[in-house]
């Protein structure tokens, strides 16, 4: 997108590309917790006894399927096994008394009963805090939310996390400059948004950076190098729509990376451009 220069491409970069709801995905929560409701229920049970250890083990006893929700209570995530030292613990076949020892060596057993009433409420806090550690991804989800909703708008048909498999699918005649493209260390990979303009095929790759970090550098010069490989065939093209303020340390390498790409864009330029007329065979 060459008719913008460098200097207005980086004057509309975004200072954020995240919206709020990239903090806490309230609507995923609700809905991991709504599907262990009936463990939950049959758990909460528990403080109706006198001897908490009693009623877990009444609990247990009479509905051992509400044991597998005994990790998530320690904050475990999905995985199915936890080591603990020269002991193994799996979430689908806890005995009763792994259970009890799982919640009384985390000195969750201590405060059942006293300080937590309502194991709803504690999941509710233990995916909150969990959820914390998936923003990472989520800011690179919300820039491909925003790049198909232009896209959409545009009435753009495009294919999302493209492989060479499917590639091969719909093109077998390209193999060869296939081939070419999916090589050494892009052997697996996959572009985030690909479409067809009279008879070329992009292959796009978005991301957004927010803050500054020196792994910027090189992710400029890998996707030059990677427009090079791909814009050398006869039948494809590379596009990358990038945003956000961490480029602002980076200028430097984006603007090098800005002289080599044919086709790189920024939301304001999905905003306000017509995509297709932009992109450059």
């Amino acid at each position: 997108m060459k008719n913008l220069s460098f200097d207005n491409f980086f004057s509309t970069l975004k200072k954020s590309t995240i919206d709020l709801n990239y903090f806490t995905d309230y609507s995923k929560m609700i809905k991991e917790i709504n599907e262990y409701e009936n463990e939950i229920e049959i758990l909460n049970t528990v403080f109706n006894y006198s001897n908490i250890t009693e009623g877990l083990n009444a609990v247990f006893e009479k509905y051992s399927f509400v044991k597998n929700i005994i990790f998530d209570l320690i904050a475990v995530g999905k995985d199915k096994k936890i080591t603990v030292q020269d002991k193994v613990f799996y979430r689908n076949s806890l005995s009763n008394e792994e259970a009890i020892e799982i919640l009384k060596e985390t000195k969750l057993l201590d405060h059942l009963g006293i300080d937590i009433t309502d194991l709803k409420h504690l999941l509710m806090g233990i995916k909150i805090g969990l959820d914390s550690n998936a923003r990472k991804n989520r800011s690179g989800k919300i820039m491909v939310e925003k790049v198909k909703e232009e896209f959409d708008k545009q009435n753009i048909d495009y294919l999302e996390e493209v492989n060479k498999t499917k590639l091969l699918k719909n093109h077998p005649h390209l193999k060869e400059e296939m081939d070419q493209i999916f090589k050494n260390e892009n052997q697996n990979k996959r572009f985030d948004i690909v479409f067809e303009k009279n008879g070329i095929i992009f292959l796009g790759e978005i991301n957004a950076y927010n803050n500054s970090g020196s792994k910027l550098n090189s992710i400029a010069r890998e996707y030059a190098e990677l427009a090079n490989r791909i814009n050398a065939t006869k039948h494809f093209r590379f596009f990358w729509i990038t945003d956000g303020g961490g480029w602002k340390s980076a200028k430097k390498d984006l603007m090098d990376a800005y002289t080599t790409i044919i086709n790189i864009f920024n939301l304001w330029c999905l905003e306000n451009k017509n995509i297709l007329e932009e992109m450059e065979a």
